[in-house]
């Protein structure tokens, strides 16, 4: 069974976080996938001084398909973001998966000032997810194609 935390930001913390603050998150946390570096440098590239926080976001931990979904709720957004796991995160799941989870909410909780709500979340919707991102990568990789072509 996946697990899904459902996240909003305590009424006492601000809708931002400084870039500095956010580059300390993420040289220190393990838990951060390799796709959070980049954010961070094309943050850094276009000169941003603070991350804007959504006021409540959604992420799914799938031990089944070894990924994290992510997806801001308010604003509302249309699509998930999908991470694959490293190995590194493959392997500390299999140690400990509570810590695991775990590890991923002291970021949101102690860093970012979210108040979670824990779920479990069926690993078939998990699949529909994941099936539906691939439609729309394949859709969009379509229309680059007949754009490269014109």
């Amino acid at each position: 069974m996946a697990t899904k935390i459902s996240l909003h930001i305590s009424k006492l913390k601000p809708l931002h976080i400084s870039i500095t603050k956010f580059a300390e998150i993420v040289k220190r946390d393990e838990t951060l996938l390799p796709e959070t570096v980049v954010i961070l440098n094309s943050l850094k590239k276009a000169r941003q001084n603070y991350v804007p926080l959504p006021i409540s976001h959604d992420v799914i931990i799938s031990p089944l398909y070894q990924v994290t979904l992510h997806k801001d709720t308010n604003p509302i957004a249309k699509i998930w973001t999908k991470f694959n796991w490293t190995d590194k995160n493959k392997q500390d799941y299999l140690d400990d998966s509570t810590k695991f989870v775990n590890d991923i909410l002291k970021m949101y909780i102690n860093d970012l000032g979210y108040e979670p709500i824990i779920s479990e979340f069926n690993e078939t919707e998990v699949k529909n997810i994941i099936d539906d991102l691939q439609k729309r990568s394949e859709k969009m990789l379509t229309k680059l194609k007949k754009l490269v072509r014109q």
